[in-house]
């Protein structure tokens, strides 16, 4: 029997689904910039509207389509494994297509971790880092919901727009995966930030290459991912300076202008993409061990030039020496927290308590720790009774009068 509505035209929720993930990701993008330029915000700001509208209208659809398919089921109606994928029964009383399942159940955890965010600013009041529990669970659900769109997308293989679209939506996955960096330390033995955006990457670039068993859509996936890059990099920092002069909000002194999200993104997947074709090539009639050894050259090559992507955009890579330069960032910050206080800067003096003090807030270093606080660099030559920048940053709520302790 002929399918109407949404069944008929599984391209139309699938679209929709990717709008959603779109604005989700220009949300993000924003917001982690304005958090890095401008500092913290409250709960309905432009970026977070981008945001919550993503999750929303992805909610939405998938809702739709699976009331859509439940009905159609109901009359006698078989639907169709391209809307979504194959219908899995819930509570016994709904079908709903596996990959709008996964997408409605996102946007609904993404509603409650929603809740959740605002009871907790309401009682602990401006997050200093991402990595709060709201958070965590708002950008799991969010990942979440993304996943469902790219099942959407692959259970329409064969159509002419699911390949485009699949090629969408991994791209921002992979994207949006990329601020669970921001959470992880650049340094030790294993530089964190550099493994796990090579596992993310060549995991989703294999998946792509084996799905579709075409080298071509492969690579076509991690240049649109370099293309995206591109463009938020001048998106973020353009918007979020936009937004504070709307504000009436001044950007924080030591703002490097480095676009944030973008440059955790992997600038290098091309070359993961390389190494899967070059695999395959080499290894014909061994599809599963070419994506193995193509999937573990490319992360071995992401791995190994994610800690020089900041030359990218103007910043300063330090692969051998970046433990050392998070060190000395995070004593700087102490010194100027202390100053702050009113303390002694000794090694033996203890950091002022979150929230007390200017140099709490001032002397943050920006969450990809490839800049420095202006506030906390080397002092320079004076001439006596004089009140410098640097002082001034560092006392400006701590004395009454102005002047350096």
């Amino acid at each position: 029997m002929t399918q109407a509505g949404l069944l008929a035209r599984p391209w139309v929720p699938a679209g929709i689904l990717l709008l959603g993930s779109l604005s989700t990701l220009v949300g993000l993008a924003w917001d982690v910039q304005w958090h890095s330029d401008v500092g913290p915000d409250t709960f309905f700001t432009l970026p977070h509207l981008f945001i919550y509208a993503g999750s929303a209208v992805s909610g939405l659809v998938s809702l739709a389509v699976v009331l859509t398919a439940t009905a159609a089921t109901r009359a006698g109606h078989r639907v169709d494994t391209a809307v979504g994928g194959r219908p899995v029964a819930v509570f016994g009383v709904f079908q709903a297509p596996l990959g709008y399942l996964v997408s409605g159940v996102g946007a609904a955890v993404f509603l409650l971790y929603g809740l959740w965010d605002e009871w907790w600013h309401g009682i602990y009041g401006f997050d200093a880092i991402i990595a709060s529990p709201p958070h965590v669970g708002l950008l799991t659900s969010v990942m979440l919901v993304m996943i469902g769109s790219v099942m959407t997308c692959a259970a329409a293989a064969g159509q002419a727009w699911a390949r485009a679209a699949l090629v969408g939506s991994v791209v921002m996955l992979i994207g949006f995966s990329m601020v669970v960096l921001v959470a992880l330390p650049p340094w030790g033995a294993v530089d964190g930030q550099a493994a796990t955006l090579a596992l993310i990457s060549m995991t989703a670039l294999v998946c792509v290459a084996s799905f579709t068993r075409s080298l071509v859509t492969t690579a076509v996936t991690a240049w649109v991912l370099v293309a995206t890059q591109v463009a938020f990099s001048f998106f973020s920092p353009w918007a979020t300076r936009l937004y504070a002069v709307a504000e009436g909000l001044p950007i924080r002194d030591y703002n490097d202008g480095l676009p944030r999200l973008p440059m955790l993104m992997p600038a290098t997947l091309p070359l993961g993409a390389a190494a899967i074709v070059l695999a395959v090539l080499l290894l014909r009639g061994r599809t599963a061990a070419a994506y193995a050894v193509g999937g573990a050259l490319g992360g071995a090559a992401l791995a190994a030039t994610f800690p020089w992507q900041p030359l990218l955009f103007g910043g300063m890579p330090s692969p051998a020496a970046g433990a050392q330069r998070s060190r000395r960032s995070r004593r700087g910050r102490a010194r100027c927290g202390r100053r702050a206080a009113g303390r002694p800067a000794g090694r033996g003096a203890a950091p002022p308590p979150p929230g007390r003090g200017g140099g709490g807030l001032r002397c943050a270093a920006s969450s990809s720790g490839w800049s420095r606080p202006a506030c906390c660099s080397p002092p320079r030559p004076r001439p006596p009774h004089r009140t410098t920048r640097r002082s001034r940053s560092c006392t400006r709520n701590a004395s009454p009068s102005g002047r350096t302790r």
